[in-house]
């Protein structure tokens, strides 16, 4: 099932900025620092109740190529008001990963409010021999920042990206680097990697994609602060990529989390469009 930001449930929110492929969700039953973003009416503010990772009984996260699957890269899975939602996370400290402000439930994006029973980090299953005292998911334990998703979202690309601190560390994991040159001038201007967690109902599994990024590409319609934005022409991003890592071909280091898609259009559900993703700093 393919899921756009309209599932942050803000009537009209994303009406030109759809973030078709970031996120995944899965039916269950029936169907910048210290800020929090504004709260959802009423009738969309009832999650589903705390449960458990392994009762969700979700496919196991496996790499499409094991030679490509960072150890610190993994999935984000939440909670919903419907259902469950998947998304990408990067180990950016031993028990702090990075992924998108809009993959965070609502009800969590008050640094005061711990998480409970609706949201968990987990990692490929890759080497496990190689990595005994490292946990295969860990439950994420509080929200340390968050990027504010202004009203007019619609028209403008505005920074998504969150920080969360798990419930504990993730072993003998490396955490990935976030590049220090938050403006993103020092680092390639002419490619990008990305990795995502692609979702469907049979398999979940880690890929990388190589895209030629063009910053100045033009966008109709929507207003983009550049120095801020990371645009993808035509990359191909597939479901479950929102809030995952972009990094620097050169120094493989983290410039930007992923966001989604832009201009989406049901009549042309496999036509190509520009990806975008938002620079991020490390987190101080």
């Amino acid at each position: 099932m393919v899921v756009r930001l309209a599932h942050l449930n803000i009537v009209g929110l994303f009406l030109s900025l759809l973030l078709t492929t970031a996120c995944q969700r899965t039916s269950l039953g029936s169907d910048t620092e210290g800020t929090s973003a504004t709260a959802p009416t009423a009738e969309f503010q009832a999650p589903l109740p705390p449960t458990s990772l392994t009762s969700l009984n979700l496919p196991p996260l496996q790499c499409s190529k094991s030679k490509q699957c960072p150890k610190a890269i993994g999935q984000l899975v939440t909670l919903r008001f419907r259902g469950v939602d998947t998304c990408t996370a990067t180990l950016v400290k031993p028990d702090v990963i990075l992924t998108a402000s809009h993959c965070v439930p609502w009800e969590n994006l008050n640094p005061e409010k711990k998480f409970t029973g609706n949201c968990w980090f987990r990692f490929p299953q890759t080497s496990p021999e190689a990595l005994s005292d490292a946990p295969t998911a860990i439950a994420c334990g509080q929200l340390i920042s968050a990027s504010q998703l202004g009203s007019d979202v619609g028209n403008r690309i505005y920074p998504d990206h969150a920080f969360i601190r798990l419930a504990q560390a993730a072993g003998q994991r490396r955490p990935m680097n976030v590049h220090e040159d938050s403006t993103g001038e020092l680092v390639d201007s002419s490619t990008g990697l990305l990795f995502g967690v692609i979702t469907s109902s049979t398999e979940h599994h880690l890929e990388l994609l190589r895209c030629r990024r063009d910053d100045s590409f033009p966008v109709p319609k929507v207003s983009i602060t550049r120095g801020e934005a990371l645009i993808f022409p035509s990359c191909g991003v597939l479901h479950g990529f929102s809030g995952g890592p972009i990094l620097d071909p050169k120094s493989l280091k983290i410039i930007g989390v992923f966001s989604g898609v832009i201009g989406f259009d049901s009549t042309q559900p496999n036509r190509a469009l520009p990806s975008i993703g938002t620079f991020v700093a490390p987190l101080r």
